[in-house]
């Protein structure tokens, strides 16, 4: 595959990652820092990349450990910061809707293990390309009630509610902090090997970080693990299990945090921020001691890697400065998404005109062919007049209501909403949501009825037709057809369970 990177032509191959092909091409820098314009490498493979971030056509700050390579392909180096382009995003984006009995994150070992250990109905999520399950998926936010979005592909959004979420999320390799870390071809000690140990590198490791991202997003609580580190889930959450690495379970010990000697201006704590040890200093002299504080004074872990890399070493050198211990300092809050996600993918189809459609009637195209001018009423085309030549909307009306005075007229109803209501106690359920009684409305007759709110105030009208002795059509207004049905669900559903 060909592909062309700040203006040089490479070559890489099918399944590598941009970064992976840049690599192995020798290319171990060719991007800048965000505020110091500082040269800079690639660091990482994987999602909490700071330095190697990209533009592609009209996509903006993408990470160049997780672009898949593409014949053809041409990227732009960015330094922290995109472009946004003002070309509607044409790709066609997808939205599923799922439940399942158990929703386990992450294919590793503990994940898959999980997943065979599960009885009923299970999906299986994990980012890496070919993994089991549903991959090269990120579940990027987690919110009450086991409600957990995840991206695709970056081509779908899976809307999931799970009965029960295991989180075998893994850690995260975390960097050391010394005077100029952040020099092209200093890169993780992971991305070291899963690159092939490329020439010219220099690995480095500060120890590994469990990835709590998730469990935090879920209300779950945190504590200091001095063995690893780091912070790790502590206590439960109803329906939420942490299995494997990201309870800190099986990786090793981390070396003791210390700050060496040198320029603290060149120590690098935030590669993509480039917010230094000399910062953290700074923010600790003027006050400041909580790490949240910290964080707002530096903006460590604030781009859009959202630090993955940078907090918990921040943490650390705030607490070396004070001279306290990293659990008295707490930490940030993880917030979703975990991966940036564009606005088009969250839309889904639900744009230009898909986002508010049009309905029409079933004899709409003779509405056209008699010359007709539509109003909206909701989301549907209703005819409004049908102007002769020459006339106005006035002229229309009175020549229409005259016709049907002195001869006859027709009316298409259908944009009005039809509820069939059927049950044995469908006359008492009716009885209680309108206004009118329905228990002496014979078979075959209709009855106008009317609607209200508890305050007495008129929510819809309409025509209700007894069709059968347990069976009613009930007739909406065009604009009410989905609030009067949720209405009549909620009542049903919440305060009369017992009606049939």
């Amino acid at each position: 595959m060909r592909f062309t990177f700040a203006g040089t032509e490479y070559r890489g191959c099918e399944g590598e990652t941009l970064a992976a092909a840049l690599v192995r091409n020798g290319v171990l820098g060719g991007f800048r820092s965000l505020y110091r314009n500082r040269p800079r490498g690639v660091y990482t493979a994987g999602e909490e990349e700071p330095n190697a971030l990209v533009q592609i056509g009209a996509r903006p700050l993408l990470r160049a450990t997780l672009v898949e390579l593409e014949d053809g392909l041409v990227a732009e180096p960015l330094a922290g910061k995109g472009r946004l382009v003002a070309v509607p995003d044409e790709t066609r984006y997808d939205t599923i809707h799922a439940h399942c009995d158990v929703l386990v994150v992450g294919a590793g070992r503990s994940g898959v293990a999980a997943a065979e250990a599960a009885a009923g109905r299970v999906i299986l999520v994990d980012a890496g390309r070919g993994a089991a399950g549903l991959s090269r998926t990120w579940v990027v936010g987690l919110y009450d009630d086991n409600y957990a979005v995840a991206v695709e592909a970056e081509r779908r959004v899976w809307r999931i509610r799970a009965k029960r979420i295991v989180l075998a999320t893994g850690a995260i390799e975390r960097p050391a902090v010394y005077p100029d870390n952040d020099r092209p071809g200093v890169m993780l000690a992971g991305a070291f090997e899963r690159y092939g140990r490329p020439a010219g590198a220099t690995p480095v490791s500060g120890g590994w970080s469990p990835r709590v991202h998730l469990w935090s997003q879920a209300r779950g609580r945190l504590r200091w693990d001095d063995r690893v580190g780091a912070p790790v889930p502590d206590g439960e959450l109803r329906g939420i299990e942490c299995v494997g690495s990201v309870t800190g379970e099986g990786l090793p010990d981390a070396p003791a945090f210390a700050l060496p000697d040198g320029d603290e201006d060149a120590m690098f704590v935030d590669l993509e921020r480039d917010s230094t040890v000399a910062d953290v200093r700074r923010a600790i002299g003027a006050g400041l001691r909580s790490v949240e504080h910290v964080k707002r004074y530096t903006t460590i872990g604030t781009g859009s890697e959202q630090g993955k890399l940078a907090n918990v070493n921040a943490i650390c050198v705030a607490a070396e400065l004070l001279q306290v211990h990293p659990d008295e300092l707490g930490t940030t809050t993880f917030r979703p998404p975990y991966l940036p996600v564009s606005f088009a993918l969250l839309a889904g189809r639900d744009r230009g005109p898909l986002f508010d459609p049009a309905r029409v009637t079933p004899i709409h195209p003779a509405h056209l062919a008699a010359g007709a001018v539509f109003e909206d009423v909701g989301q549907w085309k209703r005819p409004r007049f049908y102007p002769h030549a020459g006339e106005d909307m006035d002229a229309a009306v009175r020549r229409e209501c005259a016709a049907a005075r002195e001869s006859v007229a027709k009316m298409d109803a259908s944009t009005l909403g039809k509820i069939d209501v059927q049950g044995a106690d469908a006359a008492e359920f009716l009885n209680r949501m309108y206004t009118n009684a329905f228990d002496s409305l014979a078979v075959g007759r209709c009855r106008y009825a009317v609607m209200c709110k508890p305050d007495g105030m008129v929510f819809d009208d309409g025509v209700v037709m007894r069709v059968g002795e347990q069976r009613f059509v009930c007739t909406t207004t065009t604009g009410n057809a989905a609030p009067v049905l949720a209405w009549m669900e909620e009542w049903l559903q919440t305060e009369w369970p017992e009606l049939r």
